[in-house]
């Protein structure tokens, strides 16, 4: 026996739901305080850095070179030098190796400034020292093996008929680069602790 199927009349009701209007709320401006400003001087600079440190690689050891005996040769001279003194002295690999790891350790500090700035720009994000301390350690690593593959460079460029004297180029500029980039560091951390003390105090950094 076969059981029939009741209620075929019955229609049912079918409710369609309502679309929900998705409301929009404006965010609040960036507000340049002592911690957001910093924060976006910090990157700023240690971008920067990392540029002409880049830049430096394709030939340092010509514009370390250019930077003592400018005054006493000419750049053909001083090509003929950067191959004579590291090329064929055999220590251009240790140097480029030196100088690489410093790019890519200040380029690291450049990418943990950028997460700090990022939240930096939100006030209901809690600020985060840590991240500027990362930040400044990558930066003094960096400085030191810049130092040293610039003491290298010092011990084997010696010439018999040339006076080592000081030219400002590029090589000095990405010199001068790293210790204004150490300072802003230093600045970008006491920037994240004023906008930790705001944020524990009123729920927001600024």
């Amino acid at each position: 026996m076969s059981k029939k199927k009741s209620g075929n009349n019955i229609q049912k009701k079918t409710t369609t739901p309502k679309k929900q209007e998705i409301k929009y709320e404006a965010q609040p401006d960036v507000q340049l305080t002592p911690y957001t400003l910093i924060a976006m001087l910090a990157i700023a600079v240690s971008g920067g850095v990392t540029a002409i440190a880049g830049a430096l690689l394709g030939n340092p050891f010509f514009h370390w070179l250019d930077t003592i005996y400018r005054n006493e040769t000419n750049e053909t001279m001083i090509e003929v030098l950067a191959i004579t003194l590291f090329q064929d002295a055999g220590v251009d690999g240790k140097i480029k190796v030196l100088l690489v790891l410093s790019v890519v350790l200040v380029g690291i500090a450049a990418v943990v400034s950028l997460v700090d700035m990022i939240r930096a720009m939100a006030p209901e994000k809690k600020p985060m020292p840590i991240l500027a301390w990362v930040a400044l350690a990558f930066s003094v690593v960096s400085v030191i093996l810049f130092a040293v593959g610039t003491k290298v460079m010092y011990d084997n460029s010696s010439f018999a008929n040339f006076k080592i004297g000081f030219n400002f180029n590029i090589y000095t500029g990405v010199a001068i680069a790293h210790l204004v980039n150490l300072v802003f560091m230093v600045t970008n951390i006491i920037g994240n602790y004023k906008g930790l003390k705001r944020f524990e105090k009123d729920g927001k950094a600024y």
